[in-house]
């Protein structure tokens, strides 16, 4: 899981104050390390919520990969990439 400290970090790179209530639900969701469904509009923030859990995931001495994401379309898809480099360099 990520830290606090990295969480604000990351979230200070996005230009986001705090995570909203669906945000903090899935982070929570998903810290159980249970099957989490996102369902909710467009521009809710979804992406964010399965990002931090995953930038807590990486470890450059791990052997294996810890996880897997597949996204739809390519739109998604460049979307997934654009938050995912904006919070690497927040990191």
């Amino acid at each position: 899981m990520i830290t606090p400290q990295q969480q604000a970090q990351v979230l200070e790179s996005l230009g986001i104050m705090a995570l909203n209530p669906m945000q903090e639900a899935a982070r929570n969701a998903i810290g159980q390390d249970n099957d989490t469904f996102l369902i909710a509009p467009t521009g809710s923030g979804k992406t964010l919520c399965f990002l931090l859990p995953i930038l807590g995931l990486l470890d450059a001495d791990r052997n294996s990969v810890p996880c897997l994401g597949l996204v739809p379309p390519r739109k998604p898809a460049m979307q997934v990439v654009r938050v995912w480099n904006t919070m690497e360099q927040g990191r």
